[in-house]
């Protein structure tokens, strides 16, 4: 019941006292529960060891794990708690069990630390971020990911100002609505692992980047953060685009001599 109690709380809960404003309930959020739901299990051991079915109970709830991180796709957390699973049904009696299983335990954690620091390069991203929004012109419309905008004060502090021309990749349609001459792109690829559900608006303004006007002109891209300026095309460009056999639609022109020599004559007359 404390278990519970505690989950609905957590969903209920705000993220501020001044107004009624939900969590948004990532699944990296859950973590906080990890530290009073053990402490729960830790006291409610000694009574569900006595029972003479626990380890079905235990696989029971191990299963249902496995099941839901394959259904998931989260291949890593399925092969573990099944590696787990398997382990503590198979060899709790055994006198290594506990130092075995509290390493097992305390390996994922040290694993993950090491992940998330290679994974989100944070010092990285936020001094290149720092660069690239204090060269751009601020005329230039910046789309960066919808949790780095809404983050923007606390990455941009140090900045004489806060830019205005941070725009959401959500909203890039209405930043294309004002018709910019030129405009950037900032991704921080954290984003696949933190916020996955942002790859529907990327993946939508990649498509209409491919059928505009507009050309890459720079574009630079590590592990970490991709950055790319777009400038719409001159009426040149679209001449050349248009006649490049290579373009999507190439006009295949051929000169005809003998329209031109009759061409020719008509204008001397």
């Amino acid at each position: 019941m404390a278990a519970l109690c505690l989950i609905i709380d957590f969903w209920l809960m705000s993220s501020t006292l001044e107004f009624y404003n939900p969590i948004y309930i990532n699944p990296r959020h859950l973590i906080i529960l990890v530290g009073p739901l053990s402490v729960l299990v830790a006291m409610g051991a000694k009574g569900w060891l006595k029972e003479p079915d626990w380890k079905i109970r235990i696989s029971v709830l191990i299963a249902l794990g496995v099941f839901v991180a394959f259904l998931l796709n989260d291949l890593k957390m399925g092969a573990y708690l099944t590696g787990m699973g398997m382990f503590y049904v198979f060899a709790s009696e055994n006198k290594f069990f506990k130092p075995v299983f509290v390493l097992l335990m305390i390996i994922p954690v040290v694993a993950s630390f090491y992940f998330q620091v290679q994974t989100k390069n944070y010092s990285h991203f936020k001094n290149n971020f720092n660069q690239y929004v204090l060269a751009t012109d601020s005329q230039i419309p910046i789309i960066t990911n919808n949790f780095v905008y809404f983050s923007k004060e606390v990455l941009l502090g140090d900045l004489p100002y806060q830019p205005e021309n941070l725009c959401q990749v959500s909203d890039w349609n209405k930043v294309m609505g004002q018709s910019p001459g030129e405009f950037k792109v900032f991704i921080y690829k954290y984003y696949r692992h933190a916020y996955p559900a942002e790859q529907e608006f990327i993946t939508s303004l990649e498509s209409w980047i491919s059928s505009s006007t507009f050309q890459i002109v720079d574009e630079f891209e590590d592990e970490w953060i991709q950055t790319r300026t777009f400038r719409k095309k001159t009426v040149e460009g679209l001449l050349h685009s248009f006649l490049s056999p290579g373009s999507e639609y190439p006009v295949d022109i051929e000169a005809d001599t003998e329209f031109i020599a009759e061409s020719a004559i008509a204008a001397c007359q």
